[in-house]
């Protein structure tokens, strides 16, 4: 086995080889046959609270070419930003159109979120083994209607505190004590959201001679968060998911509708602001 920090990249195409292998075909039969055994529920996580399967609501969101091609070039090209800035811009979007849909007050409002970043150098990326990344909250700017201006508005946020310089989540969280005062400490946070873009393979996966179609990121709620929004790149396309405790965050459905609104927002403004390439 290789260490647990080696790269998500190497354990792809390692799994990839091993899906082709003949050893894997004569496992078959048995792991067809799994799906049939009857296997008891998982345990909860807070003994005091619901955190099942149950409580949660998600909605998936799979981009057509044009929404991924306006997602990842253009609207970034444009404004010069990053994708995980139009993705917080997005998300600020359907949270706005959530709030207003429950005859809530948005104006002048800004909402925190949790947002993991790495911390390796830009030229050590390619090669690197392993996660190396730190957390940081991004103040939501959802009181700003124009979507061109909070993406601009974000985008200036977080390349601020990028800069600054921050821990690993890794070596705070080692060990159960200091992970047990981890937990501790973000449940006394006033954050409610957490967002992660997370590139993943570029090339098709298979498993027993059958083709990877979509991959979903699950991003897990901890703490006070009660909603996620996740975004995951995989051979050509760019999948998200957003996942939220039903009786704290409803109308997940009414988030999703709002954020891709502002998808098509954002993808129109390129059009109408060719001056910003200049």
């Amino acid at each position: 086995m290789r260490p647990s920090t080696t790269s998500w990249q190497y354990w792809a195409q390692r799994l990839n080889e091993h899906a082709r292998s003949e050893a894997l075909r004569q496992e078959l039969p048995y792991w067809l046959d799994e799906e049939r055994r009857q296997v008891p529920p998982l345990p909860v996580d807070q003994i005091e609270g619901d955190s099942s399967a149950g409580a949660a609501e998600t909605v998936v969101v799979t981009l057509g070419e044009e929404q991924t091609r306006a997602l990842l070039q253009e609207v970034p090209a444009v404004y010069r930003t990053q994708v995980n800035d139009v993705l917080l811009t997005v998300t600020a979007g359907g949270l706005r159109g959530l709030l207003r849909s429950r005859g809530e007050p948005v104006e002048d409002l800004v909402v925190p979120i949790y947002v993991p970043i790495t911390l390796r150098p830009a030229q050590q990326r390619d090669q690197a083994r392993g996660n190396l990344t730190a957390l940081m909250t991004v103040p939501l700017p959802v009181g700003v209607a124009d979507p061109g201006r909070r993406l601009e508005q974000i985008a200036a946020e977080t390349a601020r505190r990028k800069a600054e310089s921050r821990p690993s989540v890794g070596t705070v969280v080692h060990g159960p004590v200091p992970r047990r005062a981890f937990l501790s400490v973000m449940k006394h946070q006033r954050v409610n959201l957490v967002s992660a873009d997370v590139p993943g393979p570029a090339q098709p996966l298979y498993l027993a001679g059958a083709q990877l179609i979509e991959v979903f990121p699950m991003l897990p709620l901890m703490g006070k968060t009660t909603l996620g929004v996740g975004a995951l790149s995989y051979a050509g396309q760019f999948n998200i998911m957003a996942v939220a405790d039903h009786d704290a965050c409803p109308g997940l459905d009414v988030f999703a509708a709002a954020a891709r609104d502002e998808l098509r927002a954002l993808a129109t403004s390129t059009q109408a602001t060719p001056d910003r390439q200049a």
